[in-house]
């Protein structure tokens, strides 16, 4: 009689089917660990991979950059001469205003007053007065514009002339020889007091 080679007793039944579980259990365990493994293994991969990771780029390291780079504490500057780097540089100014207060110091001819910085669109007065204590300007440093002489495209594009005003001092300009003074604008209707006075650093009569 031939001996089955197949034939199992109950017992080694028994034991086929826990070894099977064992080593289901085994790899059922083995595959999600490694499925769940923790992300500092990234460390393994390329370095141009590893970098894209860097903690470099966590946004609250990088604002804590940008607060270096602004200054720790007040200082002086003169609003005729500073530049956009310098301006960023002030708690408060971004790339956006610090543009606007080197565009507005352009069409004005140059910063009589710090107080004109409130003039300046995004810069209300609690903003003004926020930034006020960073900076000076000087009368001396303003850009003269001669009354007589300028074209009319020049007049246009100063912010303290409107239509009217420089409709006033061409028509005049043609029919006499010169505007002689502020008293005159006065005398026109076309400008007030306060026109006057913040003209009077700008314009020549000569």
């Amino acid at each position: 009689m031939n001996k089955d080679f197949f034939h199992f007793t109950q017992g080694e039944k028994r034991g086929v089917l826990l070894l099977m579980i064992f080593i289901t259990i085994f790899i059922t365990l083995y595959t999600g660990s490694l499925y769940f493994q923790p992300i500092t293994r990234i460390n393994t991969v390329h370095d141009t991979i590893y970098i894209k990771y860097s903690p470099s780029d966590n946004p609250k390291n990088k604002t804590k950059q940008k607060q270096k780079a602004k200054y720790a504490s007040e200082i002086i500057v003169d609003l005729n001469t500073t530049d956009v780097t310098q301006l960023k540089k002030i708690p408060g100014i971004g790339p956006v205003l610090s543009e606007r207060i080197i565009n507005y110091r352009t069409l004005l001819g140059g910063y009589c007053s710090v107080k004109q910085l409130s003039e300046i669109r995004g810069i209300n007065q609690k903003k003004y007065r926020q930034l006020k204590v960073w900076f000076k300007a000087c009368p001396d440093n303003c850009k003269t514009i001669p009354i007589n002489l300028a074209s009319q495209e020049t007049l246009s594009k100063h912010p303290y002339l409107n239509i009217e005003q420089v409709k006033f001092i061409m028509e005049y300009r043609e029919k006499e020889e010169k505007i002689k003074d502020f008293q005159l604008l006065l005398s026109s209707g076309k400008f007030s007091q306060n026109d006057v006075k913040r003209l009077e650093p700008y314009l020549t009569f000569d």
